[in-house]
């Protein structure tokens, strides 16, 4: 008798930490209004969300250009799934939406837009939309703090969190 083995996700790791890296070092298209980022502040720390939240306050109310608007949320999604990544006790991996749907089937209804086009996933039970969470902050405000999102995924209420 055979055995099945399913095949492992493609993770999207080096690809995030990259565009996460980019928020604050990308000198030849700099992120959206990066003047204002206390870059100086963001070590990957779970308080670097902080500066990261008053930050996406400061530019929420520009008129943020769609193609600028992409790369902001880009950046700065990825930057608050590392900083989750890297304190979470449990071992969370980036994935593209379509990757993320054969792993968890209830993500496909939620369609593949920029907020749900790459997801952090740990197993079936822990999956969480970092990109989703950016783009939120930027329509709704404080409410949508990446902080607070990120302390309650650290404190061990992870399940679907968007």
């Amino acid at each position: 008798m055979f055995k099945l083995f399913r095949k492992k996700p493609r993770f999207q790791d080096e690809a995030f930490i990259d565009l996460s890296l980019m928020l604050s070092l990308d000198e030849s298209r700099p992120t959206y209004r990066k003047d204002v980022l206390e870059c100086g502040c963001l070590d990957f720390s779970l308080e670097s969300l902080k500066p990261l939240d008053r930050f996406l306050d400061k530019v929420r109310h520009d008129s943020i250009p769609e193609d600028e608007l992409i790369i902001l949320v880009l950046r700065t999604g990825a930057y608050v799934g590392e900083v989750m990544r890297r304190t979470s006790e449990v071992e969370y991996h980036w994935l593209y939406f379509e990757d993320a749907c054969k792993i968890v089937k209830s993500i496909e209804k939620l369609g593949d837009q920029l907020g749900t086009s790459a997801v952090l996933w740990s197993s079936p039970d822990h999956v969480c939309f970092p990109l989703a969470k950016v783009l939120k902050f930027i329509s709704n405000g404080k409410e949508d703090s990446t902080y607070t999102f990120a302390k309650v995924l650290l404190n061990g209420t992870p399940e679907n969190l968007i």
